[in-house]
């Protein structure tokens, strides 16, 4: 039985819950709303949920009166435009999915060695009666199949739906018919049989409907590359993808790879095994796609080089030093260089790409009214697939963190440019290199996340008397929704001088807790990668071991040795939560439950005492911004050029070099 008051009891206690508005849920961010009634009386809270359901549905109206404001009501003419082209269009995109189907090929060929599962999806796509569907919503008055096409075609027309409903819903009915005779249509031609078309409603002059071209025609022969951004463009325009997040830019990173594999074609040419086929072909693409020796080479000599790299690579068997310089592919190269650039993409990567595919598809399918399968439906990895793979990363073993703890940057180096080469009593220096991975390792955070934190992030909690992070979402700096969290200040960085440096950065006038990383354009990937070269140059480097393995360990010590909390432990990482009812009706820990955790987290046998505040007193704040080489500069310069203007070089800052640093012609640029 339908729930028509949207209520529904938990324990003694009465909630009202429902799904939003299109318009009012592009708006909120969210498809559901939920919330507590606090009151146990039946009869009061049906009062209640109805009162609720009315404000929802007045501000709904509203909002979707104010967005038709600017739109004109079609006219009797454009409305049997809209019936002739929707016809048309579903008869074309047949005859392109048609066309488009190699030699020899039947629809209703099921193929016998394929799973049980495969062929009864096959049957489901190869159903001959396709118009069978939209019969039975006819009959049944249900007429929500066709509102999404009839939409757009407005939408296209810049026109508004009829105001008088009984009208609309007569035209409603009349759209699903158009479709439903179409594709009876459709349903002979599956079989090689032909008639002339005759739209039910709307004569051509007499002539067959299939003649009638027009946008109808136009839309079965939409191009993926038209599809793909007009999907780009609604989805921003309804605010589910901000142009902050990028995902705009990271889905056509992922179009001109299919286009590169494909070409521009119509999206109704796109074939189930087109689909597995783009994805076998982003499998054999190098991880590092566009990057180190890629960067310059186009695709298929960037998968051809990759193979060869791979094919010599395990040929060499293993080896134990990381820099012992080997030939592969042609070209020489460390043991570990090598190992990285044989690495193709990983599934994780290039499901992340079909998703871009899927839901496109997805949405334009929707939006024309032919019952067509979606190619890429079933064709991302399977979710146990990608874990298998992402497991692959370690966890840092305690002998590692004390010999990483050991490394220059954290016992004294030759120089501010030279913090690779150890020295006694050297250069120390209280900034992201020295901050960032000790942060990692005691809060499980992402390394953007605190590359991206300011002064003002790090804050007194009273009434638990504890520091904590404030990560923010804002500017990037978090990954989700839930990267918006308070992480308690473990002990051991208080220990090491975490508030004395937040204190000083603070009377210098810093905004940004680490300026030097957040005056480049992505400061937490530049320091992922300073650091990977970093250990890669003192031979602690591993192909599964790097920063975000800090993230691991941190989880693993979490729940191995306090037995916290899952929710706990995701909250604090910032991962989403899985589970519909907890995202609903639970609010988050506070930092009275946290603290305590975050303080009782050890790693037994991980020596930091030569780093704390008293046994270092020469760790200061650096003067100078950190520079790279001319040459490096010059290169860096050239490539961003390509997408972005020159930017204004920012003053330089006193140095602690003296007269001879000043003397050095230095250019701003990525970490040494």
């Amino acid at each position: 039985m339908v729930n028509t008051n949207h209520l529904f009891r938990r324990e003694a206690t009465y909630y009202w819950r429902c799904r939003l508005p299109v318009a009012l849920g592009q708006i909120l961010g969210r498809s559901h709303f939920a919330r507590s009634l606090r009151t146990r009386e039946p009869e009061h809270a049906r009062r209640l949920a109805r009162r609720l359901s009315a404000v929802v549905e007045e501000v709904a109206q509203h909002l979707k009166a104010s967005a038709m404001s600017g739109l004109s009501l079609p006219t009797q003419q454009d409305l049997d435009r809209i019936l002739l082209d929707l016809f048309t269009e579903v008869l074309e995109t047949g005859e392109v999915i048609r066309a488009a189907r190699p030699s020899g090929d039947s629809p209703w060929t099921i193929d016998g060695d394929a799973s049980e599962e495969e062929q009864e999806l096959q049957e489901a796509a190869n159903d001959p009666d396709i118009g069978w569907n939209w019969r039975v919503h006819l009959r049944h008055n249900i007429l929500d199949p066709v509102i999404p096409a009839v939409e757009r075609m407005l939408k296209e027309r810049k026109m508004r739906p009829l105001h008088d409903k009984a009208e609309w819903r007569l035209f409603l009915r009349k759209a699903m018919a158009t479709v439903g005779a179409a594709l009876d249509i459709e349903s002979e031609r599956e079989q090689g049989i032909y008639r002339a078309p005759i739209h039910p409603f709307v004569s051509n002059n007499g002539a067959p409907a299939i003649g009638a071209g027009g946008t109808g025609a136009e839309a079965a022969r939409e191009k993926v590359s038209e599809m793909f951004e007009k999907n780009i463009a609604t989805k921003e325009a309804e605010g589910k993808w901000k142009e902050t997040s990028g995902t705009a830019k990271q889905a056509r990173v992922a179009l001109r790879l299919f286009l590169a594999y494909k070409s521009d074609l119509p999206f109704a040419q796109v074939q189930k095994a087109d689909a597995f086929g783009f994805r076998e072909w982003l499998c054999s693409l190098p991880a590092l796609n566009g990057k180190s020796i890629y960067a310059e080479v186009d695709l298929p000599k960037a998968i051809g080089l990759r193979k060869a790299i791979a094919a010599d690579f395990k040929k060499l068997g293993n080896g134990s030093d990381p820099k012992e310089v080997v030939t592969v592919g042609g070209m020489k190269m460390t043991r570990a260089e090598a190992e990285e650039r044989a690495k193709p993409m990983s599934k994780k990567t290039v499901n992340k790409h079909l998703t871009f595919f899927s839901d496109a598809f997805g949405q334009r399918i929707l939006r024309s009214g032919y019952p067509m399968t979606n190619p890429f439906t079933g064709v991302l990895f399977a979710k146990q697939d990608v874990a298998v793979e992402a497991n692959t990363r370690e966890i840092w073993e305690t002998m590692e963190l004390n010999r990483m703890v050991r490394l220059p940057v954290w016992t004294g180096s030759v120089s501010a440019h030279n913090r690779s080469a150890t020295r006694e009593n050297g250069y120390l220096a209280d900034d992201g290199k020295f901050w960032i991975p000790l942060i990692g390792l005691f809060t499980g955070m992402r390394e953007t996340e605190i590359a991206m934190l300011d002064v003002d992030h790090i804050v007194w909690d009273e009434g638990n008397k504890s520091w904590l992070f404030l990560v923010a979402q804002e500017r990037g700096a978090g990954k989700t929704k839930a990267a918006q969290r308070k992480i308690p200040v473990h002990p051991m960085l208080e220990r090491i001088g975490l508030i004395e440096f937040r204190d000083a950065m603070k009377v210098k006038g810093h905004v940004h807790l680490f300026p030097d990383l957040r005056a480049k354009a992505k400061p937490g990937q530049a320091f992922g990668k300073w650091f990977r070269e970093y250990l890669t140059k003192h031979g602690m480097y591993q192909r599964w071991r790097d920063f975000h393995s800090l993230r691991h360990t941190f989880k693993t010590r979490l729940i191995r040795q306090l037995k916290a909390h899952p929710l706990m432990v995701g909250e604090v990482m910032g991962h989403r939560k899985t589970d519909e009812m907890d995202v609903v009706y639970f609010h988050g820990f506070e930092p009275a439950e946290t603290v305590p955790t975050i303080k009782a987290l050890s790693y037994e046998g991980l020596d930091l005492s030569h780093l704390y505040r008293q046994a270092q007193p020469t760790r200061t704040i650096p003067t100078e911004i950190e520079w790279i080489d001319q040459e490096e500069a010059a290169s860096a310069e050239t490539t961003s050029q390509r997408e972005k203007p020159e930017r204004a070089r920012p003053p330089r800052a006193e140095t602690l070099g003296g007269e001879r640093a000043r003397k050095r012609k230095l250019v701003p640029g990525k970490l040494r």
